[in-house]
């Protein structure tokens, strides 16, 4: 499973400069925030493309994104128990 927000921007042909000006924020939070580390206001990201996108599809993409964050660190956790 890939990151819903990345898949989202890149599948409307957005670089992540192009997002970012979008939405009003830095690349480093565009960056963050696909990368799975949002150390930058996350709903402030999330109202800024409910913005543009609306807010059904944001917090369809909002949701997806924690399944995928939930499944990341499952991942993680399993990396660790079997080494």
């Amino acid at each position: 499973m890939s990151n819903p927000f990345r898949d989202w921007r890149e599948k409307r042909g957005l670089s992540r400069t192009e997002m970012a000006v979008l939405l009003n924020l830095s690349v480093s939070h565009i960056q963050a925030i696909e990368t799975g580390m949002p150390n930058r206001p996350f709903k402030k990201f999330v109202r800024n493309l409910a913005a543009i996108a609306g807010p059904d599809l944001a917090d369809q993409l909002v949701a997806d994104y924690a399944t995928w964050r939930e499944a990341q660190r499952a991942q993680t956790l399993e990396k660790i128990r079997t080494n």
